[in-house]
C-alpha cells in the first residue's frame, strides 16, 4: 500500500480538514510564501495587475501542488495577476483568469502546480468571480 504526504494542514476536526490563510498586501510584484500556506488572501484591493511570485514551492516530482489567490477589486475596475515565477523561475500556465469581471467583485484565482517524473513543472489556472 503506497503512501501520502498532507502538506499544509492546520488543523482536524471530526474529519475535516482547514487551511490556514495568509494575508498578503496588493502591489506590482506580490510574494505567496508558499511554506506558509496555499491560500493567500488579499487584505486590500487591488488597484493594478502584478506578478504572483510564488516561493517555497517544493521540488519533488510526481506532485502537485495548489495556490489559490482570493483577492477583491477596486469599484472601478478589476486587476489580476499578469505573469507567475515559481521558486524564481517564469512560469506561463494554461488556462486563464476572467478579463472581463465587473469592479467590486470577489475573484479567487487557483493556481495548480504540476510536477511530472523527470520534475518539469507545468501550470494550470482557474478562476471565478463573485
Amino acid at each position: 500500500m503506497g503512501t501520502f504526504n498532507i502538506v499544509h494542514t492546520d488543523q482536524i476536526m471530526t474529519g475535516a480538514v482547514g487551511e490556514k490563510i495568509t494575508e498578503v498586501t496588493p502591489g506590482a510584484s506580490i510574494t505567496y510564501n508558499y511554506s506558509l500556506s496555499g491560500v493567500f488572501l488579499h487584505n486590500a484591493a487591488a488597484s493594478q495587475n502584478w506578478t504572483a511570485n510564488i516561493t517555497n514551492v517544493p521540488e519533488f516530482p510526481n506532485r502537485t501542488y495548489t495556490v489559490a489567490i482570493i483577492c477583491s477589486s477596486n469599484a472601478t475596475a478589476a486587476y489580476s495577476p499578469t505573469a507567475y515565477t515559481v521558486n524564481g523561475l517564469s512560469l506561463t500556465p494554461l488556462g486563464s483568469i476572467p478579463t472581463s469581471d465587473a469592479a467590486s467583485k470577489i475573484k479567487i484565482i487557483v493556481l495548480t502546480l504540476v510536477r511530472n517524473s523527470t520534475n518539469v513543472l507545468s501550470g494550470y489556472l482557474n478562476a471565478a468571480v463573485y
